[in-house]
């Protein structure tokens, strides 16, 4: 049920729709609406004074009022979802301040990894390069012996292995010609015979005027060292033994 109003109780909007239902102006103030609206009261001989009014509820208030409530709840849930968000920031931002710490854990971590792996990669290439080295210093101490292996020279000649006198000169003169074999040269044979000579064996090189003479070489070689001379000694040595007295020991 629609309210009832006195002309006193209208408010300005109230005054102006009556006005225009009633085909008058709707300009002016208040006052100046209250006395237009009393003036036409009395011409319809009514009481300005004790008139009641039906006051139809004004669309655009109401839908003015409905906005108004409208925007208060949505003020209202934009507060509560501000809040929300704030403390969801305040968690992520919780969240990910606890992820950086971890994440730099992490990077400490590796690094000290890389660290350590570092040093040890430095302490194994250290103890290869001491194996090397001592591998060098055994290889340059070690004495060259007659069963040393070939090698290539950068003319492409091989070079023969040396003689000390502490194999048998044949199986040496064997090795001996396969390395020199494609050799044209008596003279380069030579040089490199005397060349291989070590210990005992280079002494024989004193007692040789020229050691340019490969067949005279072989031939004190064969003197010295041949496997003829080898059978002397065992005679000589054999029979200095056979002449040696035998001890008697007392019981």
């Amino acid at each position: 049920m629609a309210p009832m109003k006195t002309l006193d109780q209208l408010l300005v909007n109230e005054l102006k729709r009556e006005l225009r239902d009633r085909g008058l102006k709707t300009s002016g103030n208040k006052e100046t609406l209250q006395a237009r609206l009393r003036e036409d009261l009395v011409e319809d001989e009514a009481d300005p004074d004790t008139y009641l009014f039906k006051v139809e509820p004004d669309i655009e208030e109401l839908l003015s009022s409905m906005l108004g409530n409208t925007n208060s709840k949505i003020d209202a849930m934009d507060t509560k979802v501000d809040a929300k968000i704030d403390v969801m920031a305040s968690g992520i931002k919780t969240e990910l301040l606890a992820m950086n710490q971890r994440l730099h854990a992490v990077e400490e971590r590796i690094t000290t990894i890389d660290e350590q792996m570092n040093q040890r990669v430095d302490a194994v290439e250290k103890a290869i390069e001491e194996m090397k080295t001592q591998v060098h210093c055994k290889n340059t101490n070690a004495p060259e012996t007659s069963m040393t292996s070939f090698v290539h020279e950068s003319s492409g000649k091989m070079k023969p292995p040396v003689f000390d006198g502490s194999v048998s000169w044949s199986v040496y003169k064997k090795q001996f010609d396969a390395a020199v074999n494609k050799w044209n040269s008596e003279e380069e044979k030579a040089t490199a015979l005397v060349l291989s000579l070590r210990g005992k064996a280079s002494e024989l090189l004193q007692s040789l005027p020229n050691q340019q003479d490969f067949a005279a070489l072989v031939q004190a070689m064969e003197l010295r060292y041949g496997d003829e001379h080898l059978q002397e000694v065992y005679r000589v040595q054999l029979k200095t033994r056979q002449q040696r007295p035998m001890k008697h020991y007392r019981s």
